[in-house]
């Protein structure tokens, strides 16, 4: 995705305007927070080569801080500022629910009608004959079972694709991950399917709708399409390490294609400080608002302390701030964060236009800092665990048992897979160092060395059949791995037989992001079948029967289906939207 460029002279430019693009002086007492904001966002674009970058800081109705760092185009020395324009990737998801409140709210849809009856031309098999009918709400808080992440076609250079269409095609082929409402399972092509939705719901319309309620807030250069609500002279590019990468179309719509500006989404923030209603104007009810903030997925058995409302995601309970909302978004290039403390009813946004930027951590630390300058409230300590003796009761044979291949998450939304060993008393994990010893709270930590020794705890343990491991880690717990299983001798004997390098046959027209030329299906060393140079990067799979396996673990992207086919009498290999042949 690079375009050859100098990178040397990009990231001089970059250095030079990072104090540059100032507003006008905060009022008090955001002083400090924003002098020291200021010095941690310079440092930071400086190390990952960033080119440009604009925050905003919303306090109740007011905007107290809004500025750019570097430029919104380098090779025309445009720098950043509040009203520069960028792709906000998912966090387009939260409009998306805001829509859908409002026809809620006008009686047009309800949040437990089935998706089907307002996209009538969705289908997709269940993998779990028990579970119940995928719901508007399931698909708001994803627990739908629609898998993850089908990008054929999500992102193109040259001209826009119609991804709505060609996805509910694929779906129509394919089977659910997960029983409706078992797991939190991010996914972006349920969320994509929201516009149709939409499209069937509102008698003007999708385009209509969403631009009457970017309207209702006066964020009248926001858009979900590239079209005349945009103005070009304000559009951001993008980069990487301060070279220039190709435009390219968003076709994820409800799901990661609106663009905007830190000045229109500091409107978005004013109008949910005022619990639906900006400048007089109602957008949504109070209720609305309070709905969408409220923990919807307490009841998933595989969700323990992970939170989430309707498109929002949510820190757990006993935050010291109060109640916490928060939306990261991603395209190939583009970054952006948003985060309110709702109680506080103070608010950031941050968009970049280079993908390597820690959005998050900006955020975060400037509502801490903000916080801290208004009310003296400062983040406390990380809680430490009440400690726990060892079990001395716990066998060799107990220990044992555990050992195995566990499905775990990695850095970057890749999966990876975990050797668990059992030895002298304790248990080994082969992705991080130290004898984990048994504990009489059931949990595994390591030897009690110091006060910090029993921070970090596992455990493992059986639900609805899933030998799963839970991680607990500041006091809250969360599904952190999966055992992974063999499979049937027959099964996967056929899938060893496929193993050799397959290349990608059905790539959509200027789908160009995520490169996915070619993929591997590999027996390695540790006696597990996987699925090389993905998305996700290496994925373990079992293979189910000769013609399916399914990508191992709970949770994104997990539960999916790989799966061979005949096509014109040639077999061919399918995963996450792709066909791919074997290579000649």
């Amino acid at each position: 995705m690079r375009v050859a460029s100098h990178p040397g002279l990009a990231v001089a430019a970059v250095t030079l305007a990072l104090a540059g693009c100032p507003a006008s002086s905060p009022p008090a007492p955001y002083a400090a927070t924003v002098a020291e904001m200021t010095r941690r966002i310079e440092d930071r674009m400086a190390a990952v080569r960033a080119t440009g970058l604009s925050i905003a800081l919303v306090d109740g109705d007011a905007v107290v801080w809004a500025r750019g760092f570097g430029f919104a185009d380098l090779a025309a020395g445009r720098r950043a500022d509040a009203d520069t324009i960028y792709e906000i990737g998912s966090v387009s998801k939260t409009f998306a629910a805001a829509a859908v409140l409002q026809l809620v709210e006008e009686g047009r849809m309800d949040l437990d009608d089935p998706l089907a009856r307002h996209v009538p031309s969705f289908t997709i098999r269940p993998g779990d004959l028990d579970s119940g009918p995928i719901t508007l709400r399931s698909v708001l808080t994803h627990h739908s079972g629609i898998p993850s992440d089908l990008f054929d076609g999500a992102f193109t250079e040259g001209a826009p694709f119609d991804y709505d269409g060609w996805l509910l095609g694929w779906l129509a082929g394919e089977t659910t991950s997960a029983p409706v409402g078992a797991v939190l399972a991010y996914s972006n092509s349920a969320f994509a399917l929201l516009r149709p939705a939409i499209d069937h719901a509102a008698p003007e319309g999708f385009e209509a709708r969403a631009n009457a309620l970017f309207d209702a807030m006066g964020m009248r250069s926001t858009s979900y399409a590239l079209d005349a609500r945009i103005p070009r002279e304000r559009l951001s590019r993008a980069y990487d390490e301060g070279e220039l990468q190709p435009e390219m179309y968003g076709n994820l719509s409800t799901a990661g294609s609106v663009r905007s500006s830190v000045s229109d989404m500091a409107r978005y923030l004013r109008m949910i400080h005022g619990r639906g209603t900006l400048e007089g104007t109602r957008v949504l009810a109070p209720a609305s608002i309070d709905e969408m903030a409220r923990r919807q997925n307490g009841e998933a058995p595989f969700d323990f302390d992970s939170a989430i409302g309707l498109s929002w995601f949510l820190a757990p309970p006993g935050h010291y701030s109060g109640r916490v909302i928060e939306h990261e978004g991603a395209t190939p290039s583009f970054h952006a964060m948003v985060r309110i403390l709702l109680d506080q009813r103070l608010g950031v946004v941050v968009l970049s236009n280079t993908m390597a930027v820690d959005v998050n951590a900006i955020a975060r630390e400037t509502l801490e800092l903000a916080l801290e300058e208004r009310t003296g409230l400062a983040p406390p300590p990380a809680p430490v665990p009440a400690r726990s003796e060892p079990d001395p009761t716990f066998t060799p044979d107990r220990l044992a048992a555990l050992a195995g291949v566990y499905v775990a998450d990695a850095p970057g939304l890749t999966l990876k897979t975990v050797v668990v060993t059992a030895e002298g008393g304790g248990i080994r994990l082969s992705d991080r160092a130290g004898l984990w010893i048994p504990r009489k709270n059931g949990q595994f930590s390591l030897p009690d060395t110091d006060a910090q020794a029993q921070v970090l705890q596992f455990r493992f343990e059986e639900v609805h059949g899933r030998r799963i491991v839970t991680v607990q880690v500041g006091g809250h717990r969360y599904l952190w791995a999966e055992r992974l299983g063999q499979g049937p001798a027959e099964a996967v004997a056929a899938w060893e037989g496929r193993v050799g390098t397959w290349t990608v046959t059905n790539l959509n027209p200027g789908a160009t992001w995520p490169s996915v030329d070619a993929v591997r299906i590999a027996r390695d060393d540790d006696g597990v079948l996987r699925v090389l140079d993905t998305l996700r990067g290496a994925v373990a799979v079992t293979p189910r029967t000769s013609a399916e396996a399914v990508v191992a673990g709970i949770g994104r992207n997990r539960g999916e289906i790989l799966r061979a086919v005949r096509v014109d009498g040639v077999e061919q290999v399918e995963l996450w939207g792709y066909r791919y042949a074997r290579a000649r």
